[in-house]
């Protein structure tokens, strides 16, 4: 169990974040027989609250600084009018086994960005 959780955190050590950013959270599950919550296992997950407002460009430069060519859904632009925390961009791949998925929130008009990294086991 503990090899499957060292090479799932060496998979999201791989991913570079700038060093004016602030991690918020993280959450591993480690390799279960039977997962008895909502979290897939073994599964990984990080936030950083970011000190500016990503753009597509910015969620596809994370993604190189791991090695990671993300399929980009899209455009890390707030709607007009939203109210409150949004996705607004994420990027995913399959690295070393796992499903990775890289996220930006928009909490607010024009304040810094959120920033999600989440990796469970894709099966494969």
């Amino acid at each position: 169990h503990d090899r499957v959780t060292e090479e799932m955190l060496a998979v999201a050590a791989q991913m570079r974040v700038p060093s004016g950013w602030t991690l918020e959270d993280e959450n591993v599950e480690r390799e279960k027989l039977i997962c008895l919550n909502a979290n897939p296992c073994p599964s990984l997950s990080r936030t950083w609250q970011t000190d500016t407002e990503l753009d597509p460009e910015s969620l596809r430069n994370l993604a190189a600084s791991a090695g990671w060519a993300v399929q980009l859904e899209g455009d890390c632009s707030r709607p007009s009018g939203a109210i409150g925390r949004r996705s607004v961009c994420s990027g995913h791949t399959i690295d070393g086994g796992y499903e990775v998925t890289l996220r930006v929130d928009s909490p607010d008009e024009g304040a810094p960005s959120q920033f999600w990294l989440h990796l469970e086991a894709s099966g494969e």
